[in-house]
């Protein structure tokens, strides 16, 4: 099994799901907010299959109205 590339992806599928939102729903949220993050992105950082950047986190976290911690496992 390959490591994974980010510790972030289960959180930010767990706020997705939360919100009720699909992946191309919140690509779309992110999109209204000035943040460019595709549905198939999303869907490899959630699988932890990509790099989850400091500008993404912060994306994530406006969105959800939460802090960019909060997206890690503690």
């Amino acid at each position: 099994m390959e490591k994974p590339k980010n510790c972030t992806g289960p959180n930010i599928r767990r706020y997705r799901e939360a919100a009720g939102l699909t992946r191309t729903a919140l690509s779309r949220a992110l999109r209204e907010q000035g943040f460019i993050i595709s549905p198939r992105r999303i869907k490899r950082m959630e699988e932890q299959n990509a790099k989850v950047y400091e500008l993404d986190l912060v994306a994530f976290a406006r969105l959800f109205h939460i802090r960019a911690g909060d997206l890690f496992d503690v």
